[in-house]
């Protein structure tokens, strides 16, 4: 569980990430950073509000970085991403129930099982149904109200999240790192690829090969 300090929700936290050799939690956008209406330096709390964590008692990091969401009418946008600078001491590569990723994998394909831990519904599996999928979610604007924010390249797999399973690092049964979790409905749950998260935020995973 994680959270921005001024919010009242609570998602969870992905993976550790680097750039150079500073440390970062993942997570989305719209758990640590406000949906992007947040700003560098804010403060971030594990466990999140919902899950009683307060500011400063349980401070985990502080807001970094964000990808900024396109309001354009096309499907322009392609993760729901956000990091938090941490302290080495403070944290751990390994994820509940699953232990540290392996390796970072770009491959994804229909009928492939992939797995999660997320702060709702804990360890659970799923299968890939489609790698090129396009919604719509709405999103606090950065200046003022509410909008509509296309993505697409997505990957909708079956159903094994829930509310607050938002940030949750995608693996493959093999622990390759693929995705991170930002939706999802009734029926299905939904992942970007873990490449546009990497590339737009110009940071690596941590991996302990094994």
């Amino acid at each position: 569980s994680v959270g921005h300090a001024a919010s009242r929700d609570a998602g969870t936290l992905g993976c550790l990430v680097r750039r150079g050799n500073t440390l970062f939690i993942l997570s989305n956008a719209h758990v640590i950073a406000r949906s992007g209406v947040g700003a560098r330096g804010d403060t971030i709390i594990q466990p999140g509000a919902l899950d009683g964590g307060r500011a400063p008692r349980d401070t985990i990091g502080a807001l970094e970085d964000w990808i900024p969401f396109n309001f354009s009418p096309g499907y322009d946008n392609r993760a729901d991403a956000a990091i938090a600078r941490v302290r080495k001491r403070d944290v751990t590569p390994s994820i509940r129930d699953i232990g540290a990723p392996r390796r970072v994998s770009t491959v994804i394909r229909r009928g492939a099982r992939i797995l999660k831990s997320g702060r709702t519904t804990g360890l659970a599996t799923g299968e890939v149904l489609d790698t090129d999928f396009r919604f719509r979610l709405t999103y606090p604007r950065p200046r003022g109200g509410r909008g509509s924010v296309g993505f697409r390249d997505q990957v909708l797999c079956t159903r094994c999240t829930a509310p607050g399973d938002s940030g949750a690092a995608v693996l493959t049964t093999t622990g390759a790192l693929v995705g991170l979790h930002f939706a999802g409905s009734r029926a299905s749950s939904i992942f970007s690829p873990i490449r546009f998260v990497l590339d737009a935020l110009g940071i690596e995973a941590v991996t302990e090969p094994r």
